[in-house]
């Protein structure tokens, strides 16, 4: 007795070739998987123990350390919300000053939507004095910004947050939340 295999779309059928009846019936998955990116802890260590929060994180380095810890898309490319910035801009919520900022800030993120840079290296990329800048930052305060922490480690080193929804860089859930938290309050850093 033998046996003869068909492929009928997705599925294969195993049919007895004497008396034509269905031996066996294999359905098989068409769709591809989604692929997630694997997490080694002894590489990248656990959140809370051996790595600080990304909110507490003042140098690049320990903020890519921290995101490699809960997020597996932080290396992605950033992605920019250029279409909001011009909206604001139009609108009159941004001056074209204040816009090109927002903008340097927003392809300069290092993770999420975090920015960890100094005043120096803002003011040589935009060629703007220091009393200009003051009043640019202060004026993104207000819904654009956030500035989590100011001169540590050294002085002129700055960390701040941009509005999740202007820019993101990592994973598409993280950002949905960190928007939600951006929206309801202005104390809690996510």
């Amino acid at each position: 007795m033998g046996t003869i295999k068909i492929l009928e779309g997705d599925t294969t059928l195993t049919i007895s070739d004497t008396t034509g009846e269905i031996l066996d019936r294999q359905m098989f998955d068409t769709e591809k998987k989604k692929k997630f990116p694997k997490y080694n802890h002894k590489k990248w260590g656990y959140l809370g123990i051996d790595t600080p929060h990304p909110s507490e994180c003042v140098t690049k380095t320990d903020l890519k350390h921290s995101l490699k810890a809960i997020d597996g898309y932080s290396s992605a490319n950033t992605e920019i919300n250029h279409a909001l910035r011009v909206g604001d801009l139009e609108s009159k919520l941004l001056t074209v000053k204040e816009s090109i900022l927002l903008k340097w800030l927003c392809e300069n993120v290092t993770g999420w939507s975090y920015v960890i840079t100094s005043r120096a290296e803002i003011k040589e990329s935009l060629d703007v004095s220091s009393k200009d800048l003051s009043v640019r930052l202060r004026k993104l305060s207000n819904g654009h910004i956030r500035i989590t922490h100011e001169n540590t480690p050294k002085r002129g080193d700055l960390v701040i947050k941009v509005n999740p929804a202007y820019c993101w860089k990592g994973g598409g859930m993280y950002r949905n939340m960190a928007i939600e938290n951006w929206l309801t309050s202005k104390t809690r850093v996510f």
